[in-house]
């Protein structure tokens, strides 16, 4: 970038329809003698410090935050710009009509994100025993068995619940089972809020941009450029990011992507000194798309694997 420029108000003839700010970036072209740069930044979990809330779960028994959460990148970026040439021709022997500027950025990363929590039913919900199953105020849970005459009261109980607020086995449902089983079991005991699971939306976020531009002196008093600007990002991980494929928690893993592309040329040609004209045309395009992470994500949601015997209503 050779330019940033914010303009608030008062804004030129070209301009004029924006209702807020307008901002400008230029890009950096080449020059007639040749200049390049490169960087690499790096960041790894192995230099971290652990996070608070993380040390809070490691002490209540959840192992695995004790540990600094994983936090990696690594940037590395290149520039290059000059002159364009053909060896063994005379073609910009003189260095000043034709000129191109290649930059390139590379990031690889991995994000944390935060500690979150859910309650997911117990290895007893699971098998219609809620005998040990309480609210956050430590009060047992009562279930209501709707074969029973009289009240129930989720809190207080009474003779249309469940004997020993467990169900029996014949009366639980096949399939009510198996997506209780979808749901992951607890990993921690259960906390004041009533959570009992506790992940970290983890994700793998890459990212590159590439970004081509080619200047040409056409004559004294005509200029020509063009950029092509081309790049990939993606977002990865347990939870997410768009919500359309994850439930809140690590159910489905899946990836949102984006691949963009944009194409810009510009003619300007000076007529006098307070005359000129100038063209511009440009296109750009952006496909984003979100699917599961990979085949195994999909198979352990996929409902004719995990639940053959359920049919949907509209298959």
């Amino acid at each position: 970038i050779a330019e940033v420029r914010v303009q608030a108000s008062n804004f030129q003839a070209e301009y004029g329809r924006s209702s807020g700010a307008t901002i400008s970036v230029i890009t950096r072209s080449g020059t007639k003698d040749w200049h390049g740069s490169a960087a690499f930044y790096k960041r790894d979990d192995a230099w971290n410090g652990n996070e608070f809330s993380r040390r809070q779960q490691c002490e209540s028994g959840v192992t695995a935050q004790c540990d600094p959460p994983l936090y990696t990148f690594d940037n590395t970026a290149w520039t290059i710009g000059g002159p364009v040439l053909i060896p063994w021709t005379n073609f910009n022997r003189g260095r000043n009509k034709l000129f191109f500027f290649w930059s390139q950025d590379i990031l690889q990363r991995t994000d944390p994100g935060s500690v979150n929590t859910r309650r997911m039913p117990t290895a007893l919900d699971r098998n219609g025993d809620f005998s040990q199953t309480f609210d956050t105020q430590g009060r047992l849970i009562f279930i209501r068995d709707p074969q029973l005459a009289g009240n129930c009261s989720a809190t207080t109980g009474g003779p249309a619940c469940f004997p020993g607020n467990i169900i029996p086995q014949g009366r639980m449902d096949t399939v009510g089972r198996q997506l209780l089983n979808l749901f992951p079991l607890p990993t921690t005991p259960q906390d004041a809020n009533g959570q009992n699971y506790a992940f970290q939306t983890l994700q793998d976020w890459p990212r590159n941009d590439q970004v081509l531009r080619v200047d040409w002196n056409v004559a004294p008093k005509t200029t020509f450029y063009t950029r092509v600007q081309y790049g990939y990002e993606k977002r990865a991980g347990g939870v997410s990011f768009l919500g359309s494929t994850g439930a809140g928690w690590p159910q489905q893993p899946s990836k949102y992507e984006i691949d963009t592309v944009s194409y810009v040329s510009t003619l300007l040609h000076t007529f006098s000194n307070n005359t000129f004209a100038e063209a511009t045309v440009g296109v750009n395009w952006s496909h984003q798309y979100t699917s599961p992470l990979d085949q195994a994500a999909q198979d352990a949601n996929d409902r004719t694997k995990v639940l053959p015997s359920f049919q949907q209503f509209f298959p």
